[in-house]
């Protein structure tokens, strides 16, 4: 759901901030592993305060570490942040997913919040 009449808006996984000031970003994972014995995954949040370059701001794993295999595994993980948005052309945020194998999916639905991504203006920076 969206709130207010000012949205943030997004271009190629790129999310650029409607006005200055200070917001509170979460992200939200659900994280489904497939037959493997490692199953681990990092979330990101990344920022850029020059309209180039990123780095990560905020970070968190799932998974489980198990050298067996064998089983299925779905871990929800969050990342949540601060950041001061000075400047609306420059400071921008992207999130990422990486993870070891490549049976691991990070899944979405159309009609239910599987994972997303909640941006909050606390005030003026």
């Amino acid at each position: 759901a969206q709130f207010g009449s000012i949205q943030m808006s997004q271009s190629s996984g790129i999310f650029t901030f409607p006005s200055t000031g200070f917001y509170k970003i979460d992200f939200i994972a659900l994280i489904s592993y497939g037959n493997v014995a490692d199953n681990q995954t990092v979330i990101k949040t990344q920022i850029t305060t020059d309209n180039s370059s990123y780095s990560d701001i905020a970070r968190a794993s799932a998974g489980l570490h198990d050298t067996s295999g064998g089983n299925v595994h779905e871990n929800a993980s969050e990342v949540s942040t601060l950041i001061d948005v000075t400047n609306t052309s420059n400071v921008k945020v992207k999130f990422e997913a990486q993870s070891i194998n490549n049976t691991t999916t990070v899944k979405g639905d159309s009609t239910r919040n599987e994972t997303f991504f909640t941006f909050i203006r606390l005030g003026d920076t």
